[in-house]
């Protein structure tokens, strides 16, 4: 497997963020949307609470003994859980979840 060369990374990177954000919005939209359609057939949605959004955050967790270093390479975890956490320490409201 190759690498992407130096000097096009910061391309890359680029567009690739900004493909992230287009459809981070896209994908909520969507949400919103299904669900108001949901609500116009009558459908019960229910709404997450914090006990259990908290509850599935932990299950998750469970596994990833299970995930680092067995289907993703102890260093790539690592590095995602790094930059996961980096964000959440830079934003300034929580946008539905964790």
């Amino acid at each position: 497997m190759g690498t992407i060369p130096a000097d096009l990374r910061p391309a890359f990177l680029e567009a690739a963020r900004g493909a992230g954000d287009e459809y981070r919005e896209k994908i909520r939209q969507m949400g919103e949307e299904s669900i108001a359609t949901m609500r116009t057939y009558n459908l019960n949605v229910i709404e997450l609470d914090e006990a259990t959004r908290a509850d599935w955050q932990a299950e998750a967790e469970a596994a990833y003994p299970k995930i680092r270093g067995r289907l993703v390479p102890e260093e790539l975890f690592d590095k995602v859980e790094e930059l996961r956490d980096q964000y959440r320490r830079t934003r300034t409201a929580p946008e539905g979840g964790p």
